[in-house]
């Protein structure tokens, strides 16, 4: 079985985030709780990383994801409120 192609956009910028972090590994690993044998797998390409785990990392190094479709700052404003009174179910 070949190996699926997949994008790997996410991959690898999450990747060059992590190396350009001034962090080691092994600290990665310890403030995101991901083991470093893992996060050594998916740096050199060899395993994926779940959702936990790629949120985990998100949150330690303090990384979003922006779209390319808007700039950040750019996000569109919540549609206005309907005017009238706001109740509660049963009310």
């Amino acid at each position: 079985m070949g190996k699926r192609k997949r994008n790997a956009g996410l991959i690898t910028q999450l990747q060059e985030a992590i190396r350009t972090s001034g962090k080691s590994l092994y600290r990665v690993a310890k403030d995101s709780g991901v083991g470093a044998a893992q996060l050594g797998r998916f740096m050199s390409g060899k395993r994926g990383l779940s959702l936990d785990s790629l949120d985990k990392i998100f949150d330690a190094l303090e990384l979003q994801i922006v779209s390319k479709q808007t700039e950040p700052g750019d996000q569109p404003e919540p549609p206005p409120e309907k005017p009238g009174r706001r109740t509660r179910k049963g009310e």
